[in-house]
């Protein structure tokens, strides 16, 4: 390799090298800003309904007001019939009983005849007769 072809080569990647390091400074910077408008309360972008996105604090208190509701839920169960696992899990086997029970009455023959359409006389007239 020459000397003017290696002075090339090193100037294209080192061109290269620029180039990818502006990309990536350019989607930090953007990233940097978005963050900062957050917390600063400076939102700028407005999305695709044309709302402004939530401010950080407004965020913060909205998740403190969900997990108060979800504590006072949670609570809730203290002193009920569903206040432990255990409880819990026994109510859940009374359920499974149940529903093998209801299995079982539905796997059982019904007591009637065998032929009972033939033993029938049809209310319906021939021409409205639905097709089995």
């Amino acid at each position: 390799m020459t000397e003017a072809t290696a002075t090339v080569v090193v100037a294209a990647l080192t061109f290269l090298t620029v180039v990818y390091n502006s990309i990536n400074q350019r989607k930090i910077e953007r990233h940097v800003s978005e963050t900062n408008d957050a917390v600063n309360n400076r939102h700028k972008k407005i999305d695709s309904n044309g709302n402004v996105p939530k401010k950080l604090y407004d965020l913060v208190i909205e998740n403190h007001v969900n997990i108060t509701d979800l504590q006072e839920w949670k609570n809730g169960y203290n002193g009920s019939a569903m206040s432990d696992a255990d409880a819990v899990n026994s109510f859940c086997d009374r359920l499974a009983k149940i529903e093998d029970q209801q299995d079982a009455m539905l796997k059982r023959p019904p007591c009637m005849i065998h032929d009972a359409e033939s033993k029938t006389k049809s209310i319906h007239p021939a021409e409205t007769k639905e097709a089995d």
